[in-house]
């Protein structure tokens, strides 16, 4: 369905992934509950679009504890 898009999807993907990651390590540092929830949830939504089950399943647990944490806050 998808034919040549797919090579231009995963390499969105591969740039953004680590931009997402960089960003999820520096909410953590900085005590962010909100910017690591926002982080979360979307490196979980575009994992998930790419197939990275695993990697997406992680960061739907992080963004529902980020979440849980921003109420205490």
């Amino acid at each position: 369905m998808l034919g040549g898009e797919v090579d231009k999807i995963i390499a969105v993907y591969l740039e953004d992934a680590p931009r997402l990651i960089a960003q999820l390590e520096r909410a953590a540092v900085g005590n962010d509950p909100i910017a690591l929830r926002v982080a979360a949830h979307t490196l979980k939504s575009s994992s998930a679009n790419v197939g990275a089950t695993t990697l997406s399943d992680a960061a739907r647990d992080l963004a529902f504890q980020a979440g849980e944490l921003d109420m205490i806050y």
